[in-house]
């Protein structure tokens, strides 16, 4: 048999101020001891411990009114006398690395920052202004105070475009075979790509303009771009080929939506031709097929590139050399997670991921991988300076936005 209201009442007035009183770990078990003696939900037997006895009625006007206490002040704000860890100065110097590199979310740039500060502390040109006090707060900070600190510069970086997909012929179609999943040795042996194209058409996708060709290794997340100058078969060929050839490690598996890029006579006579080198599809309507690449083509390509129209030589050169610079900074030094597990939880769905790391580290780490494929890797990291990498990504960026603003000068 529950307790008494009388009897809760005053379990509730033994334990609040013990509750009030406790760091955040013991809370949590004051928390359960008081819910199991209760009897009471959760989040109502919190608040009740939390604010017993400090919210009080009185008569007002004739009326009954509750009265709350003060609340606190929190850390940071005008009467918080505590000594602030992450001022003005530091946060400044934050913001033009997280600018500089491209907007990057806290949980890969700490581990980023962390990587490259021999880098930073070289680099001349931008000037971060690294003090030892500043460089050992940045080899500190977590990723949620990063985000914490860039939050407001964080919220305008939203916008979305349109999809281009059309659907490549039904007799070619059915010739390739449809992957909806990946086994777990398959999607921890690198080789397994996925592939999507990305289309520079602005607001309108008809006419001729550039598009983005995408390549994303499944186990690794080791990605190439490539410029195409139309949706022409040619061009995504010419792609898919630069792309196989270039690899330092081999392609077992090339995986696409049902786009006519992709499905069309000229890539499956390449397959056929190259004998090594497997094909599948995505189901139609079934976008998360391709989620490996897709992810892709929104945290980079359209993060690095935008949505403009951009479909004349000098847009497409510079896309070009945007590509250059960016997909070895991405694959050598830019750190993302993998999903472990993914469990439901009553209406919640838990998802846990690995620690960060790159695409690079990643390789290294894989057993399928032979001495000769990872000796290829090292020397190509060794090539390469992130700074210097991500400068040119800057002045490549610059480039195709001069071009773009030039050319919509003379449309005017």
């Amino acid at each position: 048999m529950g307790l008494k209201m009388s009897e809760k009442k005053a379990l509730t007035k033994e334990i609040s101020t013990r509750y009030r009183q406790a760091e955040r770990k013991e809370k949590t078990a004051i928390l359960d001891e008081f819910i199991k003696t209760s009897g009471y939900n959760r989040q109502y037997a919190s608040r009740m411990l939390k604010h017993y006895g400090l919210n009080k009625q009185t008569l007002i006007n004739g009326k009954m009114v509750i009265v709350e206490a003060a609340k606190k002040k929190k850390p940071g704000t005008s009467n918080h006398q505590g000594k602030l860890v992450y001022g003005p100065d530091f946060v400044n110097v934050l913001r033009d690395i997280w600018q500089f590199f491209w907007y990057k979310c806290g949980k890969y740039l700490a581990p980023f920052m962390r990587e490259i500060m021999p880098y930073l502390e070289a680099s001349r040109e931008p000037d971060f202004h690294l003090t030892p006090e500043i460089k050992q707060k940045l080899l500190n900070i977590s990723p949620a105070t990063i985000d914490r600190k860039l939050k407001s510069e964080r919220a305008k970086l939203q916008i979305r475009g349109i999809s281009g997909t059309r659907c490549g012929e039904a007799a070619l179609i059915k010739q390739i075979p449809i992957r909806t999943h990946y086994s777990p040795a398959e999607s921890t042996t690198p080789g397994y790509f996925q592939t999507d194209t990305v289309h520079h058409c602005g607001d309108t996708d008809s006419g001729e303009f550039n598009l983005t060709l995408t390549v994303t290794d499944v186990a690794s997340g080791w990605s190439e771009f490539r410029a195409l100058r139309n949706k022409a078969h040619k061009w995504t060929l010419e792609g898919l080929q630069n792309v196989h050839s270039t690899l330092p490690f081999a392609m077992i598996e090339l995986h696409s939506d049902n786009g006519s890029e992709f499905i069309n006579y000229d890539t499956l006579n390449w397959w056929k031709i190259t004998k090594t080198l497997d094909l599948s599809r995505s189901r139609s309507r079934h976008k998360n097929d391709n989620c490996y690449a897709e992810q892709k083509n929104n945290a980079f390509v359209r993060n690095y590139i935008g949505y403009y129209r951009l479909d004349t030589e000098k847009e497409l050169a510079a896309l070009g050399r945007v590509y250059a610079a960016l997909c070895p900074l991405l694959n050598c030094f830019i750190p993302n997670k993998k999903l472990i597990s993914k469990t439901t939880v009553g209406s919640k769905t838990v998802k846990n991921y690995d620690r960060p790391k790159t695409p690079y580290q990643r390789l290294l780490e894989a057993a399928h991988l032979t001495d000769e494929e990872k000796d290829r890797l090292i020397a190509f990291k060794e090539l390469y300076n992130p700074v210097v990498l991500q400068q040119a990504v800057h002045r490549a960026v610059n480039s195709m936005l001069t071009a773009h603003q030039a050319k919509l000068r003379g449309m005017a």
